[in-house]
């Protein structure tokens, strides 16, 4: 026999975040706001030289940014670590 089936709703509202947090060596690509919408994103960028590892985005899901990602230091050497460890730099066109 056919009836009514009965789906009970859920209700749910989302938080919004407040600005995204700081990248060590790193910033946000583009205006910072003072708030953002649940599911929005922001893309950071490293400082010249620093490498990203992770991906680049951190997303705001109810009221939480949602990502990881670093910058990393570029690797440099001196005229002493040279000599001392026998490196010797090569230019080829």
């Amino acid at each position: 026999r056919a009836g009514w089936a009965i789906q009970q709703g859920t209700c749910s509202s989302t938080v919004n975040c407040a600005s995204p947090p700081p990248l060590a060596d790193g910033d946000v690509k583009y205006t910072l706001k003072s708030e953002y919408s649940h599911d929005e994103r922001v893309e950071y960028v490293c400082q010249s030289y620093y490498t990203m590892e992770g991906e680049p985005y951190r997303t705001c899901i109810n009221g939480e940014w949602i990502g990881q990602m670093r910058c990393l230091k570029p690797c440099t050497v001196n005229d002493d670590d040279m000599r001392q460890h026998n490196i010797a730099l090569k230019y080829a066109d």
